[in-house]
């Protein structure tokens, strides 16, 4: 009754193109779900089967406050495998009281029963909303007769082998998983059987059966050997927040990856793998009791080769103070700002956290609802510290640790309110400026004052290459490089140049923030995948090199091989080969 008034409103504003395409009916229930709508600022979904004679139809209604791009949500629904034939936007109501319906008559390429309507309904609220990834393997839903949420175990297994196998393209494997659409039911299947509680033995050795039995249509050899793959990183899974996480949370699969042969070396004791809408991560151990942190990366193709490399470096410099190293990694997809950084930070640290055994006034506590392997029990030691990106994140970290009730508290991320910060310290640049000072001091120079002239690896927004390069007010700093910008000054006014690098550490930025107008004459910031680079005769000069145009990896390479007192190298991601190695011997996929 109280709704009527509305309702009799509602239908005196009713266009004639809503009349033509929907039913009386369909009015009342709209002018109910629209307040539901405008309530919880969320995307609703309606599906219909559609008799067609031979062809088998589906129309999708989506409902929503804010009006959406046609082909943004014709793109979402083609990757469930549907066709969108037909397609019209329809106001629904006047001004902030209104809301759009989105009317799709789509193919599928199978009728849907009773049970497929709902969970394709609930595979495209999921997506529409963004709960869940849009990606091609969603088209599972409908093939396969798989849900939406075991279809991202599929697709965090997927991105697993991708960063473990650089060959991998996500892509090709992708349309190899659909190809062969029992395979990949039946790596589910085994998934399902290792992780889910309470699910009989039989459950795993019928997968693994018919895991096989599907594998002999496979035809080429790289299918099969992606696939074997796939089921071999199954095999090596330890744990799983999947049947504890809530919707929107981030999946984590935990690897012993000794048990993965096709694993570079090092092979870390353990791994946890995270996937998330819009984070995907990892984190490395090199032994039970680990220290190290965590990094943004800025690498969404090989974070994990980034991470394994420092997670090496941070066994060696544990090894005087812990047993060994740990280190973490991840990356951000379809979003920026610090804002949302942070939001997917905590997303990735609940994460980790929710696969983690915690203890309880002494006493081993297993995450609730997690099925744990014989050959990982009593795993409870995980702690992280600042990186790349997250100095200023170990409040947030502990914070978590603390909702959690993780035995580690505030111990859990050092730095923050109860530790030191890293990168205000800068523990790790002061340590390698004193080994530098003490050889340099033996050629009667001061490191710490002398005009030192110089070139660097990395930027001003890193601890260790800002650290550093803030520990000499009357440093030279000739050329720098990070994975984007070349940075070359001739000819450096050092009073302004270490001002200005000051300001890019504390505002966080590369070079590409640096204020060219303090470059000296012959210098200025170029872009590193550059074609060709014009070279000064005073930057010539500098470098020890007679070319006037060089592309941007060629001037890195002078770069690296210039005539000055220092080379800093405080960055990631720059590799040193034999001239019989390639770059994918040197685990270098960026560069290949």
């Amino acid at each position: 009754a109280e709704r009527l008034p509305l309702a009799l409103l509602s239908l005196s504003q009713v266009s004639r193109l809503y009349q033509d395409l929907f039913s009386p009916e369909q009015f009342v229930q709209d002018v109910v779900l629209r307040e539901k709508i405008r309530d919880k600022e969320e995307i609703f979904i309606r599906l219909t089967a559609i008799k067609n004679g031979e062809q088998k139809m589906v129309e999708v209604q989506v409902l929503s406050k804010h009006s959406m791009p046609l082909a943004q949500m014709t793109e979402q629904l083609n990757a469930f495998s549907l066709v969108t034939m037909e397609q019209a936007l329809v106001p629904f109501g006047q001004g902030e009281q209104g809301i759009y319906i989105c009317k799709f008559r789509c193919q599928a390429p199978k009728i849907l029963h009773h049970e497929g309507l709902p969970r394709l309904r609930q595979g495209i609220e999921d997506v529409f909303n963004q709960r869940v990834d849009h990606d091609p393997l969603n088209a599972l839903v409908i093939l396969c007769g798989l849900t939406i949420q075991d279809v991202q175990v599929v697709i965090t297994l997927r991105n697993h082998l991708a960063q473990l196998m650089p060959s991998v393209s996500v892509g090709a494997l992708s349309q190899i998983l659909i190809k062969y659409r029992q395979v990949s039911v039946a790596l589910f299947r085994l998934f399902e059987g290792k992780h889910r509680p309470n699910m009989p033995v039989t459950h795993e050795v019928q997968a693994q059966a018919d895991f096989e039995f599907a594998m002999r249509e496979v035809q080429s050899l790289q299918e099969d050997t992606w696939l074997r793959a796939l089921g071999e990183l199954v095999q090596a899974s330890l744990r799983t927040n999947v049947w504890q996480r809530q919707v929107g949370e981030a999946l984590a699969i935990k690897v012993d990856t000794s048990a993965i042969s096709f694993a570079p070396d090092p092979k870390p004791y353990r791994e946890i793998f995270v996937h998330g809408r819009h984070v995907e991560g990892v984190h490395l151990r090199a032994g039970k009791i680990a220290r190290g942190g965590l990094r943004y990366s800025d690498r969404p193709t090989d974070f994990r080769t980034e991470v394994l490399e420092l997670m090496v470096t941070q066994v060696v410099k544990n090894g005087q103070i812990v047993p060994t190293g740990a280190k973490g990694g991840f990356v951000i997809r379809d979003g920026s700002g610090a804002g949302f950084v942070l939001a997917q930070y905590h997303l990735f640290i609940r994460a980790l956290l929710s696969i983690t055994d915690n203890r309880v006034v002494g006493k081993l506590m297993p995450p609730h609802g997690v099925k744990i392997a014989d050959e990982d029990l009593d795993d409870a030691y995980l702690v992280v510290a600042a990186d790349k990106g997250t100095a200023r994140y170990s409040d947030d970290a502990n914070e978590e640790a603390l909702k959690a009730e993780f035995w580690l508290g505030d111990a859990f991320a050092s730095g923050g309110s109860y530790g030191y910060d890293h990168k205000a310290f800068g523990i790790t640049a002061r340590g390698a400026w004193v080994a530098a000072a003490h050889h340099f001091a033996r050629l009667g120079v001061d490191l710490w004052q002398d005009e030192v002239c110089a070139v660097g690896i990395g930027d001003m927004g890193g601890d260790v290459f800002g650290n550093g390069m803030l520990l000499n007010p009357n440093m030279q700093l000739v050329a720098a490089f990070n994975h984007q910008h070349i940075f070359l000054d001739p000819n450096p006014n050092v009073a302004a140049s270490f001002a200005e690098r000051k300001r890019l550490f504390d505002d966080v930025q590369g070079w590409g923030g640096y204020d060219t107008s303090l470059i000296g004459q012959g210098g200025g910031v170029f872009a590193r995948n550059a074609k060709s680079i014009e070279v000064s005769v005073a930057m010539q000069g500098v470098l020890g090199i007679t070319e006037a145009k060089l592309s941007g990896e060629a001037l890195i390479r002078a770069i690296l091989q210039a005539p000055v007192d220092l080379l800093y190298n405080g960055g990631i991601g720059t590799y040193v080969k034999a001239s019989d190695e390639t770059d994918m011997d040197a685990q270098d996929p960026a560069n290949n």
